[in-house]
């Protein structure tokens, strides 16, 4: 049976007036969903204009008492031949933009130019960046009571800055070009008893296994220790652990001394095979709870929660816990695990979990074109804690893989948001080949106390534009 059926003409839309559509959507969801939330007061905007940094680092460079910014324009991880050597797109981007990039800029906290080290990024594309947040270090190496600013530049070589003119006091080549790490701490009770550590935070050339090796260097850049060590990752943290004035390192699973030894390994890892891509630790957080210090440990696999022993007192397999804050909540101290693949979660001291969810995107201009992922964005510090110095609100976490960052408490609730202007409107450059914010195409955010008055700022940030943020005073309009 032959059945005949008029053919009826679609109508479509051209793609500006669909572009405007979908704009006006993302314009009213955003406001239906985010406008009733307590806002934080926007103190400026700063144009950075071509020194713009994929990472901003925040810390009093010339001792006048006051943070500075200081901005890096790097390839981050990508700066090793490493990620050059194949056919991919992220090799043949790296050939055309940003191959060997460093330009480091120190501005006060209204943007003003201080000093800058090497060449502000040119080319009509965006450069490739990833994983740049512990490239930069501020340390007073010499001793001399002033601070030095430390950088892993756009090849092999570490250099040691005046943190008051910029000028290199002193450099080392390193034995590889993939360091993405460096760390200073105290190796003795004098004034220049320092140690300078540098380290591998991914991918590794032969012999070595994932995020290793680690050298540990003097304050005149002379190695004095090369070692590789236990399910190392993307982070180290750097403190006395015994009270002998001294500072020890916890890389991976191993708390090892200021001379590179091994003082102890995770309970749970000793003497055991470890799979260093799947089970490193992704980022660990110190917590001291009187005298006592904790640490938990975001392991790939697994959420640790260990003693000052390496004793685990509680553990928890989870999708792929990749990052952990600690903060204080108004019921007691919570650690919030944030990770990309599945539902994040918080939990309490005993490991009971009070939350379980995923924070929603939060883009007040809509998302970037060409972004296709689910959940394009990857930072490499997902979130920090925003210290408001008020008793009952307690720690906020500021969330920034969401497009615009705003801030929740440890049950994931948004709870405070950061107007935005429309320079926060994002080029229409498309990215469909992965993590957008490796091509400026998100936001990022660091929290620090910049005028002393024990309540942190916020500072978000693309490659163009900043956006300082104060609290508001009144804290019940958080409540």
């Amino acid at each position: 049976m032959h059945c005949n059926q008029s053919r009826r003409r679609v109508r479509t839309l051209p793609d500006s007036l669909t572009r405007l559509r979908v704009r006006l959507g993302d314009w009213y969801r955003w406001h239906v969903t985010w406008r009733t939330i307590p806002r934080a007061w926007l103190v400026r905007e700063i144009a950075l204009h071509d020194w713009g940094g994929c990472q901003l680092f925040i810390h009093d460079i010339n001792n006048d008492g006051k943070p500075e910014f200081l901005w890096l324009q790097s390839t981050g991880i990508f700066k090793s031949r490493l990620y050059s050597q194949d056919n991919s797109v992220n090799s043949k981007l790296l050939s055309a933009h940003g191959q060997g990039l460093f330009c480091l800029t120190a501005t006060d906290q209204s943007g003003t130019i201080l000093w800058q080290v090497g060449q502000p990024y040119v080319g009509s594309d965006p450069y490739l960046s990833h994983a740049p947040e512990k490239m930069v270090c501020c340390y007073d190496v010499d001793g001399d009571g002033r601070t030095e600013v430390l950088a892993l530049n756009g090849e092999d070589a570490l250099l040691i800055l005046d943190g008051c003119t910029g000028s290199i006091k002193n450099s080392a080549h390193l034995p590889a070009d993939n360091f993405a790490v460096v760390a200073c701490g105290k190796s003795g009770p004098g004034s220049g008893d320092v140690v300078v550590l540098v380290g591998v935070m991914a991918d590794a050339y032969p012999p070595h296994n994932y995020a290793n090796p680690w050298l540990f260097l003097d304050s005149t850049l002379h190695v004095i220790h090369h070692g590789e060590y236990l399910g190392a990752g993307h982070h180290v943290a750097i403190f006395d652990a015994n009270g002998d004035g001294c500072d020890e390192f916890l890389i991976g699973y191993q708390l090892v001394d200021s001379h590179g030894k091994v003082v102890w390994t995770v309970d749970q890892w000793k003497g055991k095979p470890i799979n260093p891509i799947e089970q490193h630790v992704d980022h660990v957080e110190i917590c001291w709870i009187g005298d006592r210090w904790f640490a938990a440990l975001a392991g790939s696999d697994k959420q640790y929660w260990i003693d000052s022993t390496g004793r685990t007192l509680w553990a928890h397999k989870l999708p792929h816990p990749q990052f952990c804050v600690v903060g204080h909540s108004e019921s007691g101290l919570r650690i919030f695990v944030i990770n990309q693949r599945e539902s994040m979660h918080c939990f309490d001291m005993s490991g009971n979990e009070v939350w379980r969810g995923l924070l929603p995107e939060n883009w007040p201009m809509g998302r970037p074109s060409g972004t296709f992922e689910p959940r394009p964005i990857h930072c490499g510090v997902p979130a920090s804690i925003l210290r408001t110095g008020d008793r009952i609100l307690g720690d906020l976490i500021v969330y920034k893989e969401g497009g615009w960052p705003y801030a929740v408490n440890f049950y994931g609730q948004p709870i405070l948001t950061f107007p935005f202007t429309e320079r926060a409107r994002k080029p229409n450059f498309h990215w469909p080949f992965g993590r957008i914010n490796d091509v400026g195409l998100a936001f990022e955010a660091e929290t620090c106390d910049l005028d002393g008055d024990s309540r942190d700022e916020i500072v978000i940030y693309d490659r163009q534009y900043a956006w300082l943020y104060r609290l508001n005073e009144r804290y019940d309009d958080f409540l």
